[in-house]
């Protein structure tokens, strides 16, 4: 049973390479992985870590895109322009394959943490409740969504459950063999995304606190230093070793004792966590509940859990809470429950705290826990008889999702039935990431659509679903500033439109045109594509 669920989940994430648009973040990453393997990764803004490149840079090797080394853009020196004058010069043969041999080797990350989720879950409840469990992850939107992107959420997450996993194993066996496998996990958790670096410290205080559980006196200080040097060393090699000290003013920013700068670190990792920690100290300005927050708001990814998780989900959420709330459950199970608790409370307090509050997606490393925590209503049904609750709690979410596939990145649960709900609730990646072009081309086709006005948010090149782009589509540009806005609100002429939803809520736009596209926002849409573009019919005058 768990084969075949494994084999539905990378039969589906594979559909997706294809079928999915290519997404805001995407060109910037590939161009990166692209020259990471040339050893000439060098542009800005440099905050992604290597595990990414190494996974899905390889293929451009084969392929060899061109690279505008003589253009402009090239002089910037910017990852994020030179990837669109490339995507944009490229003939559409040459980017399929570039994006979907990109894509190909991300789509094994999701099965592997179905693998280990119920592998863990086998060993805390029983081998019923662990397919329920393993099949809950298969159906989650929006990991389903992100399994096939060349991007590193998916990835982030594998790394943080294998780190607490192998740290809840090395608390009941406290032996090098184990400490070991925490190392190797601590490496690859840190090597997938720059918010891994707070398990930096977390390590050894778990290696630490594990020898002192058992009294293993000599082992208390030898496990936490062989655990840093081993991560040390894998990152270091994986940056192939472009390695710098830290300025004086560094260590200052980054609360790190003068001694610091005394440790040869990774530059990419330096780099990264300074532009990181500059990124977070700006007023990012986030949509939520129908208002821009400047800074975000403590409650954005709460939100995000209620209303982009399915309903049958969360309820054995709710149930799960309730039942390790019991003072004897709590005192016979700390074990458990701290593991099972810990991880998903600090990434989401750490994330809700930032500023960089740019879709639920940030914290699907967390998501897996939640889950493991429902094994306790699953496995307490499953004794008492009552199998079918869980069960029909599964088909339930399974039909929530493939309602809205292969587009689950726009996933919405029942709670928000309209598109209206939805828009007012969130927006960004969470309703709309560029992902829509290819829906966008069939449906013209479809409804037989010749001439087609656009408003575009991504990076994704029109040219690539639109060889006749000329003739099909006219791109009209969002206010990104004043020589492209045209007037205080657009005006739109008559004809078929078709808009972005995240251009509609306007938090990434000057105050001045906020309220550029109202003309749509009080206009209810004639069609909704992909979850994420909206069709206006807009008659002659």
């Amino acid at each position: 049973m768990l084969i075949l669920l494994l084999a539905i989940q990378t039969a589906a994430i594979a559909y997706q390479v294809r079928a999915v648009g290519l997404t805001v973040d995407e060109p910037s990453h590939m161009l990166s992985a692209y020259l990471y393997w040339r050893g000439e990764d060098n542009l800005k803004p440099g905050d992604m870590p290597p595990f990414i490149k190494l996974l899905g840079g390889w293929p451009a090797i084969l392929l060899k895109p061109p690279l505008p080394v003589s253009s402009p853009s090239w002089k910037t020196g910017h990852e994020w322009n030179i990837s669109a004058e490339m995507l944009n010069s490229m003939r559409p043969p040459e980017l399929h394959r570039w994006i979907h041999s990109s894509r190909a080797p991300f789509v094994l990350i999701s099965p592997l943490i179905t693998l280990l989720l119920w592998y863990w879950a086998r060993q805390l409840w029983d081998p019923q409740t662990a397919l329920v469990l393993a099949a809950l992850w298969v159906v989650e939107p929006t990991a389903l969504g992100h399994g096939g992107l060349f991007k590193n959420d998916v990835s982030a997450t594998l790394g943080y459950l294998a780190f607490w996993y192998t740290g809840w194993r090395f608390w009941r066996s406290p032996d090098w063999r184990n400490a070991l496998w925490v190392s190797l996990a601590l490496s690859l958790a840190v090597l997938t995304k720059m918010s891994m670096l707070v398990l930096l410290p977390l390590a050894p205080v778990l290696l630490a606190i594990g020898a002192l559980r058992k009294r293993r006196w000599p082992e208390v200080l030898l496990l936490p230093a062989g655990s840093l040097s081993i991560a040390y060393g894998i990152c270091s090699a994986a940056c192939q070793f472009q390695m710098r000290h830290l300025l004086y003013e560094e260590s200052q920013t980054l609360l790190l004792p003068s001694q610091a700068r005394l440790l040869l670190l990774p530059s990419r990792y330096v780099d990264g966590a300074l532009s990181l920690l500059f990124e977070n100290s700006n007023l990012t300005l986030v949509y939520l509940l129908g208002r821009i927050h400047p800074g975000g708001s403590y409650l954005y990814f709460l939100v995000g859990l209620l209303f982009k998780s399915p309903l049958p989900f969360l309820l054995l959420l709710v149930a799960a809470i309730g039942l390790a709330a019991r003072p004897r459950f709590f005192t016979t199970q700390r074990l458990t429950l701290f593991f099972l608790l810990f991880p998903p409370v600090l990434y989401f307090a750490l994330a809700s705290v930032s500023a960089l509050q740019l879709g639920y997606r940030l914290v699907l490393p967390g998501i897996p826990f939640l889950i493991l925590l429902c094994g306790l209503p699953v496995s307490l049904a499953f004794r008492s008889g009552r199998a079918w609750i869980p069960l029909s709690a599964l088909v339930l979410a399974a039909l929530s999702t493939i309602s809205q596939y292969p587009y689950t990145i726009s996933y919405f649960n029942c709670l928000s039935p309209h598109f209206q709900d939805r828009l007012q609730r969130l927006s960004d990646s969470n309703i709309d990431w560029g992902h829509g072009l290819p829906a966008l081309r069939q449906w013209c086709l479809d409804h037989q659509v010749r001439r087609i006005r656009l408003c575009f948010f991504g990076n994704d090149p029109p040219h690539r679903h639109f060889p006749d782009e000329e003739n099909m589509v006219e791109l009209i540009a969002p206010p990104w500033n004043d020589e492209l806005a045209r007037g205080p609100e657009l005006r739109p002429e008559p004809g078929v439109w078709a808009v972005s939803a995240t251009l509609l809520t306007g938090q990434f736009f000057d105050l001045k045109y906020r309220n550029y596209y109202r003309v749509f926002k009080e206009r209810q849409p004639d069609d909704v594509v992909a979850g994420s573009i909206l069709i206006y019919r807009i008659p002659e005058r």
